[in-house]
């Protein structure tokens, strides 16, 4: 059972708890049950990925219990997730390897084979590297008929929640955000659209890099469409996407609720 709290201690990294279960766990088997562990705790409570999925499962659970036989009975699906308000699954392959270990097609090779099943969504990819795959583990998951998207160490270590906290004594405790306010330039941005929408129905919004954008964006919407309203954010890439729910999640004055259309 977890319990959400709050921590304003000295955080303690993902990245620092996963370097010392390489270096003190007495076997394979156990690294990879404590990195699960922490994958099963982000998908399901980091204020992002809950918004995506219902419940994190044991993949041989799942299969036992639906009836899932085949090849893929014993396999490299580690886990499931279920995707919240939907009845589609997606396959979690879980892959704890040493910091410096890049990825390649023979690590994810049958974790790619078996899971492309329509039973699931889509496919996640989720690992301890801090390296980008290899050219051809890229080119194995690229044009897939279901999709293989990648989470790594970075993402999980950027979460809310207090891993130091969570790897003790199995709560969750997230870290409290200072919400941001708009500097004067935003301000100016701010006005300047909310005027032209007044008597035009689009326009283009131009600032330079670094001057918070995705900031700004945040505060236009909520301040043209308001709470419990809708809105269309398009972005073109899903590392895009991802900082920008996670920019507006830490920053709205509201709670959000992200649908992601792939």
């Amino acid at each position: 059972m977890f319990y959400p709290l709050y921590s304003d201690n000295k955080r303690i990294s993902l990245r620092s708890l996963l370097q010392s279960y390489r270096e003190q766990a007495l076997s394979e088997q156990e690294k990879q049950a404590a990195f699960e562990k922490f994958v099963i705790a982000y998908l399901t409570q980091d204020s992002l990925q809950k918004q995506e999925y219902e419940k994190v499962l044991i993949y041989r659970e799942v299969a036992d219990k639906k009836g899932w036989k085949g090849s893929d009975a014993d396999t490299d699906i580690d886990l499931v997730a279920k995707i919240r308000d939907q009845k589609d699954y997606v396959a979690i392959r879980c892959q704890f390897y040493e910091a410096n270990h890049q990825i390649t097609q023979d690590d994810i090779e049958s974790f790619i084979a078996i899971s492309g099943k329509k039973r699931f969504k889509y496919r996640l990819l989720i690992d301890s590297t801090e390296t980008d795959l290899s050219e051809n583990a890229h080119t194995m998951i690229e044009g897939q008929a279901v999709p293989v998207y990648r989470i790594n160490l970075f993402d999980m270590d950027n979460s809310q929640i207090d891993w130091g906290i969570f790897d003790k004594t199995g709560n969750i405790v997230l870290y409290e955000q200072t919400k941001k306010n708009l500097l004067d330039h935003q301000k100016e941005a701010l006005k300047a659209v909310c005027e032209g929408l007044k008597e035009a129905d689009r326009g283009k919004l131009i600032m330079a890099c670094g001057t918070g954008k995705t900031f700004t964006s945040l505060k236009i919407a909520e301040t043209i469409a308001g709470q419990g309203k809708h809105v269309l954010f398009l972005v073109p890439s899903l590392a895009l996407m991802s900082q920008s729910i996670c920019e507006w999640t830490a920053d709205a004055q509201g709670p959000l609720l992200c649908s992601v259309l792939r």
